[in-house]
This record gives C-alpha cells, structure tokens and sequence, in this order.
C-alpha cells in the first residue's frame, strides 16, 4: 500500500478568539491525511473476549479491549500518524514498529512480563528502548486513549530517527506530550494541536505551577542543565519552542545540532547560542501560557476534541462540556437527534457544579435539565419544527436565556451564572461551528 498524504492549510479562527482579539499567528502542524490498508485478525487474549492484531503498512499493532470499529480507528490513526511524525522528524524510520494495547493495567503488565520488563509502576504507557516496543491500556476516556497511543508512538519514533538516550526529561517528554495532543477526524491527523477541551487539561495545569512559581517563573537553567520538571511544564515548553515564530528556527537548529552531536543536550549555553537565551525563554513561556489554555472543559463524561470548534460527544445517560468563565452567548451545529437529546450547557456554578442545560429532543420538544443542589429537574417549555441541520444559538438576558433552534426559540428560566457549552442526553452527537463571546 502506498500511503497518501495530503497537505492541508490551516484556515479559520479559534473559537476561544469569539470574544476577543485575534490570537497571535503560530506555527502549527500540517494535517496530513490518508486512507491506509488495515489488516484485521481476531484473537482470544485468554479472558474469553475478542482482540485483534492490526497491520498497517508501518505498524503492527496489537490491540485489547476495543471493539472492532474502534480497533480499526486505531490502526488507522496510527498509521497516519506515521505520516506526521516523519514530518516532524524530517525522516522516515524502518517498520513495521511494534504497539501493544492492553484493555487494562493488569494486562499491561502482563505485556511488559512477557518481554522481561519490570519495575514499571503507576504508568498508563511505556516506551522500551531495548524491545523497539510501545506499550500501553485502555484510559478511562477514548480521546485520552488516543493521545496515550501517539505519546509513546512519538517516543519510539524520535528514538528509531535520532535515539533519545541522554536527552533531557522536558525534550523527550515535552516532544510526546504535545505532538501527542491531536486533532483526528477518521481520515486527517493534524499532531501538536490545542485541544478544544480534555480532561487532562495540561496547559491548566503549567498554568497553576507559574502562578505558584510567581512573577520569577520556573528555574529554567536547571530545567535545561537536565533536572525533571513536570509533564505539563514540558509540554508547554516544546509547545511554546515549536509555536513561536520567533523561537521556532532556532529550537529546529538546536534539535539538529543535537542529533548530529554538535552540541550538549542539556548546556543551557548551548540553547542560548541556537535559540533564545534562559531569560527571554522564560518571558516568552510566562507570556505563552496563558494564550495557550484549553477554552472548554469537559462537565460529565466522553469528549473528543475533533478541531479548534468541533467536538464529537457521546453518553448513554448526560455528558456536558462548558466554556471556562462567563459566557452570555453560544452558538453551535448539530444534526437533529435521531435518539435521545442534544442540546447546551447555559447555565454553570464554579463554586458548586450545578448546572443547566437546554435540550432538544427528537420530537422536537424543548426542555430544560437542571443539577441544583443536589436536586433533578426536567421540564417541557416548547418545541421547534424539524430540520435535518440544527443551528443553534442561545442569549443570556436577567434570570433567563433564549435558546434559538433552527427557525424557532424557546426561552427557558435560568437559576444560575449564565454559561455556553455542550450538551448530550443518551444520544451522540458531533458539534461544529462552536462559538460564544461574553
């Protein structure tokens, strides 16, 4: 099979950018797309149920605890994958290269046993240098399941294209945290994104150590001298090294250099003379941060992050996902339920969780969900004319919030900060053009 890559521009405006300046223009990766071959064998993994060994033509995965079609979607965004990492890495490695995907972490460890690894603890993923081998289970979400599966997918790979011994904890980890975060539509994987919304939400996280770091910022000589800071400081590191016009020629240099040995990985001098120096790093990383935070959180349940204003949601019972801070107006698209609700989140309490949410049921009925003290309520206040493509768009007044729905609005009471998000009852359900302002 040969695989095909296509090169997509980049195009379109952030949805956190509704309410407020344009962001700063940054580099990005390239989507790269393909429609690879992918060979399917069932297995019994002992415990009764079905797996499946998966062969792409750079892959050979071996995949527990999917069903079927998400075991191919796997092994399809695998392989693309393999397109975009030689991009990044500007070479292409030997395969097939080897993933195993456990349904859990007692299986995980029974594919590192297998191998004569031990010792490795409170991992949800591992990369063996000594194997060639990416080890990883089944996470408690589908998206955080896919980001695992290309981190250690980026780990094996800069290790068959440049090898990672010796290199410091930020460079490696950072490189497979943050080509790790992913856009993936079935057929175009675009690496190094912003993700809409996760529940992992690691540049919060980088944010919270530079405010309890203060106006000084994080020791970034030790940092680059080759001390261990944390996965999120060095995701956002790689991501501000990678995304900044102005730092981005240097670090690619730098990353050269390292490669073909001209220089140490871990002298900050070294980094200085190709990229930046210590002290402008810092301010541009302090300045960064706060640019680069995730816009949505997830409220309840599964969320895939599929571009900068699409999220794809699915739940058997409610699954919600909010805009951070105070919202007044949200707008989104969706098709109309075939089953069950869908709907939005208008209104949300920091300080308590509850929440309401406005739904749209098959029939066409209106009604508002609400969690208030503890308390459930579900009432009818209206209904909409069918329409296969539901724009929706919803405007917080005092006390309530007119949700429009294709041609019709509804205005439904609201008890809470008024908020905008997405939201889902027993349906699933993929949501675009998301925007709001405040």
């Amino acid at each position: 099979m040969t695989l095909v890559l296509l090169v997509l521009a980049c195009t379109g405006k952030n949805a956190a950018d509704d309410s407020g300046p344009a962001a700063p223009s940054l580099i990005e990766e390239q989507p790269v797309c393909a429609s690879p071959d992918v060979t399917m064998v069932p297995f019994d993994p002992g415990d009764g149920s079905t797996a499946y060994t998966a062969t792409t033509e750079h892959y050979a995965l071996t995949i527990e605890g999917f069903d079927e079609d998400e075991t191919l979607n796997l092994a399809s965004l695998a392989e693309t994958s393999w397109g975009a990492l030689s991009n990044f890495f500007g070479s292409d490695v030997p395969g097939p290269l080897q993933v195993e995907i456990a349904a859990d972490d007692a299986g995980f460890q029974a594919m590192l046993a297998a191998d004569g690894i031990t010792g490795v603890d409170g991992a949800g993923g591992y990369y063996d240098p000594g194997t060639g081998k990416a080890y990883l289970f089944r996470q408690p979400t589908a998206y955080y399941s896919r980001v695992l599966m290309i981190h250690e997918m980026v780990h094996q790979y800069q290790d068959k294209a440049d090898g990672i011994g010796g290199l410091p904890f930020w460079y490696v980890e950072g490189l497979a945290e943050a080509l790790s975060r992913h856009h993936w539509d079935g057929s175009c994987v675009q690496l190094r994104v912003r993700p809409l919304l996760s529940w992992e939400d690691m540049a919060a996280q980088a944010q919270a150590e530079l405010d309890a770091d203060g106006q000084a910022g994080p020791d970034l000589v030790t940092v680059l001298g080759g001390s261990t800071p944390s996965r999120a400081l060095s995701q956002e590191l790689v991501r501000v090294l990678t995304s900044e016009p102005d730092l981005a020629p240097g670090f690619a240099t730098w990353r050269v250099d390292v490669r073909d040995g001209n220089v140490s990985a871990v002298d900050p001098d070294a980094f200085a003379a190709d990229v930046v120096s210590v002290d402008d790093l810092t301010t541009a990383l302090l300045a960064f941060v706060p640019s680069d935070q995730e816009p949505m959180s997830p409220v309840y349940l599964d969320w895939i992050p599929e571009g900068a204003d699409r999220a794809l949601g699915f739940a058997s019972a409610s699954s919600a996902a909010r805009v951070k801070g105070a919202v007044t107006s949200f707008a989104s698209t969706v098709a109309w339920p075939s089953t069950g609700d869908v709907g939005s989140v208008y209104g949300y309490d920091d300080s308590t969780g509850d929440v309401e949410f406005a739904f749209l049921a098959a029939d066409g009925t209106v009604s508002r969900f609400a969690v208030i003290g503890g308390a459930v309520t579900w009432d009818n206040y209206g209904s909409v004319a069918h329409s296969d493509t539901v724009k929706w768009s919803q405007a917080a007044a005092d006390g309530t919030t007119t949700v429009s729905i294709g041609g019709g609005s509804v205005d439904l009471p609201r008890s809470l900060p008024a908020a905008g998000g997405l939201a889902l009852y027993g349906a699933t359900a993929d949501f675009s053009a998301i925007t709001w302002g405040s």
